[in-house]
């Protein structure tokens, strides 16, 4: 009977260890905090749109969180966050958002900035589902996979995510003011990111040039046409 309880407990022992070093070791690599308590850092972006204002807001708990208050004249404008390193095995952004006001069509998008000029663009959505406007006033969870930002070939044209250098939060289409805590690139040592980071191409047998992708985006007019 001894024998099998110390067989039994040393089978238990050597579970526990495994899963503590899954959990506290093969686990546990630490997400990129970015900043969020020196509203200066946040750079107006000059590219014809009314960029927001920035300031420093409540805490979120005990995290440090910015204000960004945005008027809406051209439809667009765009905050700017320079020395973004992504690390290899990161997997996305996160932070927490809290909405003070926001018409209804109001949209928040988020920016990657590759060093050649290409951009990697992304909408702000919480995760639970709603809109900005459609739910005020509380802190929200925010989680944007890269999987999820669509490449914007202004630059050289070549898909290389890792070498983005610049975050840029956008505000579109009407005024708002919203709260940003607790940012940070999401780290997973269990899926390392391509240096490319170059979405697989699709397979068409029609000559190149004779294929668009349309993206509907539900806040602009459909055309006839289109």
């Amino acid at each position: 009977p001894f024998r099998l309880w110390y067989k039994f407990a040393m089978m238990k022992h050597r579970a526990w260890l495994l899963g503590g070093f899954i959990l506290f070791g093969g686990a546990s690599r630490a997400d990129v905090p970015l900043c969020t308590d020196r509203p200066e850092r946040w750079k107006a972006l000059d590219d014809g749109g009314n960029p927001p204002v920035v300031s420093a807001a409540e805490p979120c708990g005990a995290q440090p969180a910015l204000r960004f208050a945005y008027t809406n004249g051209r439809g667009f404008g765009n905050s700017r966050l320079d020395g973004l390193s992504i690390p290899p095995d990161a997997v996305g952004l996160r932070f927490k958002l809290f909405v003070e006001s926001a018409a209804r069509e109001s949209a928040m998008h988020l920016w990657l900035r590759e060093k050649d000029g290409d951009l990697w663009l992304c909408r702000v959505v919480p995760a639970d589902g709603k809109g900005l406007s459609e739910q005020t006033g509380v802190w929200r969870d925010v989680f944007a996979p890269f999987s999820g930002f669509a490449h914007q070939p202004r630059g050289d044209k070549k898909r290389r995510l890792l070498s983005c250098d610049s975050l840029y939060f956008g505000f579109n289409y009407a005024d708002q003011a919203v709260r940003v805590a607790d940012l940070a690139l999401v780290v997973s040592a269990a899926a390392p990111l391509p240096a490319e980071a170059a979405a697989p191409a699709p397979l068409a047998s029609d000559p190149p040039g004779r294929r668009v992708a349309v993206l509907r985006e539900s806040t602009v007019p459909r055309q006839p046409g289109h």
